[in-house]
């Protein structure tokens, strides 16, 4: 999976090496099988601390989610995967490109406050 999704995907978008790798820290992104094949493809992994939701966009994505799907009060777990889909796939293009834009300012946001957590509201 990390050689076709990750490595081939990014590599053919932005350039061999001209790409950083950023994931939120869990278990299997720190597994010695996964760090020996960042190493062995010179996959640069983008440092940050380990509970850092402000510097990684796909989790504000998922906060953003969850309150819309919660806000729709699904009755069961059906209609909470129904809910989930639509809203995936109705996520406003601006607010993905806000999130890039403004990722810049989030970490100088962390960095300003020491590395301490700040939340942004989405829109």
């Amino acid at each position: 999976m990390l050689e076709e999704t990750l490595l081939e995907r990014m590599n053919k978008l932005y350039g061999e090496g001209k790409w950083r790798l950023m994931h939120d820290n869990a278990r299997p992104h720190k597994a010695p099988h996964t760090q020996d094949f960042l190493v062995e493809n010179d996959i640069r992994v983008l440092d940050h601390p380990p509970y850092s939701s402000d510097l990684n966009p796909i989790e504000l994505v998922w906060a953003y989610l969850k309150r819309r799907v919660m806000d729709r009060e699904p009755k069961d777990l059906d209609e909470v995967l129904n809910r989930i889909f639509e809203e995936w796939y109705n996520i406003p293009l601006t607010m993905l490109n806000n999130l890039i834009d403004g990722h810049t300012g989030r970490v100088q946001g962390v960095h300003e406050l020491n590395g301490a957590f700040f939340s942004e509201i989405l829109s």
